[in-house]
């Protein structure tokens, strides 16, 4: 997805980040390029950078020269060694709140961002919400699943569950097979 979006847009990099819930910084979910690795290790904190702003706006952003733009972090780039020269940064929402921004780096033929790459990389920012929409109901279910389950087992005690009788469930499992007479005694003898 992320590499379609270079693609479309003509972009050289591209980079998700995801807001911390706790801390309210950003991380770099996914990046693409060949030092995308070391981006993991670098937190941009609230606020901060191109990307810190438009979460915290909820509105996209085209700086043709970052480095005229205050707004600029550039940790990021110095810690890839990668010089960038422009960078167009769109929200990602998820219920109406900003979960996070998508960013592209630097045209491959030189121009700038305009309107049009703006309005694209929109389109993918939808796609992203959906997909994230997605993962976040199947964590809710599995986790109202395992509530439930947990709940079950603490209302309800199955006697299968004791280890004398998984003994007996396994013993009479492996003679279940053979056609000969199986005589099974209890603790009593009986």
């Amino acid at each position: 997805m992320l590499e379609l979006a270079v693609q479309t847009v003509g972009a050289r990099n591209a980079a998700i980040l995801m807001v911390d819930e706790k801390s309210g910084a950003l991380s770099f979910y996914l990046a693409s390029g060949d030092k995308s690795i070391e981006l993991k290790e670098v937190d941009i904190p609230p606020g901060q950078g191109i990307a810190g702003a438009v979460v915290e706006s909820g509105e996209p952003v085209v700086s043709n020269d970052v480095s005229t733009d205050k707004r600029w972090f550039s940790l990021a780039s110095e810690k890839t060694n990668t010089d960038v020269k422009a960078i167009v940064c769109q929200p990602i929402f998820l219920d109406d709140k900003v979960i996070g921004a998508i960013e592209l780096l630097d045209k491959e033929d030189g121009t700038k961002f305009d309107d049009d790459d703006v309005e694209t990389l929109g389109h993918f920012t939808n796609i992203l919400s959906m997909a994230f929409g997605v993962i976040r109901g199947k964590d809710q279910l599995k986790n109202h699943f395992d509530k439930l389950q947990e709940e079950y087992r603490q209302r309800y005690t199955i006697v299968g569950e004791s280890g004398v009788l998984r003994q007996c469930i396994y013993q009479a499992q492996r003679v279940s097979n053979s056609k000969a007479s199986v005589l099974i005694s209890g603790e009593s003898g009986t």
